[in-house]
């Protein structure tokens, strides 16, 4: 007799607690902070103004220290509860999760594109996160522009999926049906980018990733998305600078 799959069994597993969650982003974001600013001391010296360049990388090592504080706090939290949780949320499911994760970030990226356009008609000014777009001539060196793409296209997909789609969504989903907690998530994701502009945009963004997290239950094919999100952003910003 087949067991038919009920509503616990399509849910994506919530390895820790709401209070562990919260408390794992502000530590990222508050050590990031620290690490910024030892760093502003080490390039520059203390009390010393920084030139446009300068403060354009530093924000640049501010963002990719605070992932990287993320993504292994919250590696950290799980091994330390439910070591297994990491093994479900990553688990492998063949190449077509990839290819189904590529599509998705593509469909992702015209359609918050679409919304921002859209925004822009309405007269409303949707501001940039790309650092491509916000200061072109910090990224003139090589080593800048892999560094960038590194960051922003292996470092933040993985942490940031694992935090608001593996973490949050999975803890907000193990209380409520899908829509309501995916709105959550994604709402979470588009405010994370400090931009009210980009709240829509990116807020349905999330809640694609979402989609494909609940779809698939693993989070390989939104990272994939998230990656393909982010690297196309890039590419055709350094097309067209």
């Amino acid at each position: 007799m087949v067991r038919r799959r009920t509503e616990a069994d399509r849910r994506p597993p919530a390895p820790v607690t709401f209070l562990a969650i919260v408390l794992t982003f502000f530590l990222a974001e508050i050590l990031g902070s620290y690490i910024i600013i030892a760093l502003a001391r080490l390039v520059v010296g203390p009390g010393a103004s920084v030139s446009r360049e300068q403060a354009t990388l530093l924000q640049l090592s501010y963002g990719l220290s605070s992932l990287i504080l993320l993504m292994a706090a919250a590696a950290a939290l799980a091994a330390a509860g439910h070591f297994s949780m990491l093994r479900v949320m990553f688990r492998w499911r063949g190449w077509g999760i990839l290819a189904a994760g590529f599509g998705g970030g593509v469909l992702l990226k015209l359609t918050s594109d679409l919304i921002a356009s859209l925004e822009s008609n309405l007269g409303h000014q949707v501001t940039q996160n790309n650092p491509l777009v916000i200061d072109p001539h910090a990224f003139m060196r090589p080593w800048t522009v892999i560094l960038l793409f590194v960051g922003v296209v292996g470092v933040a997909p993985v942490a940031e999926e694992l935090f608001f789609r593996g973490f949050l969504f999975g803890w907000v989903r193990s209380r409520l049906a899908f829509w309501p907690a995916a709105l959550v998530a994604g709402a979470a994701f588009g405010l994370a980018h400090r931009s009210l502009t980009l709240l829509f945009p990116l807020g349905v963004a999330g809640v694609g990733l979402c989609w494909l997290y609940e779809r698939y239950r693993t989070l390989w094919p939104s990272v994939v998305a998230h990656a393909t999100l982010n690297v196309t952003a890039l590419v055709l910003a350094l097309y067209l600078r």
